[in-house]
């Protein structure tokens, strides 16, 4: 059996302006809402850059309104995924988590 890995989640963009995010999804929290946040909100993250999460949705909140309800949403969402490690195992770590790799093209 191999070992666990884990590591922070993160966002990144490489030198194609391509965003690429790993982060753990908790049964209680939204993938779609997550994968919008990349989405949406990737052009924060500069070229050959990469943030924690937690880092992402700080500079979110940065550059937009925190008391609009669907930022609020966003906000909470990563800032629940930062919350979890990332965990690589050929066989689920937990019932009410997995790994989520999410990638948009340039």
């Amino acid at each position: 059996m191999q070992a666990l890995h884990s590591s922070e989640a993160f966002v990144e963009v490489d030198h194609l302006n391509a965003v690429r995010a790993i982060f753990t999804v908790p049964a209680d929290v939204s993938k779609d809402t997550a994968n919008h946040a990349f989405a949406v909100f990737g052009f924060l993250v500069k070229r050959n850059e990469r943030l924690s999460l937690g880092a992402f949705a700080d500079r979110i909140a940065g550059a937009y309104d925190q008391e609009e309800p669907r930022i609020r949403e966003v906000l909470h969402v990563l800032r629940r995924c930062a919350s979890l490690p990332v965990v690589t195992h050929p066989i689920r770590s937990s019932p009410s988590a997995l790994m989520h790799e999410i990638a948009y093209g340039s």
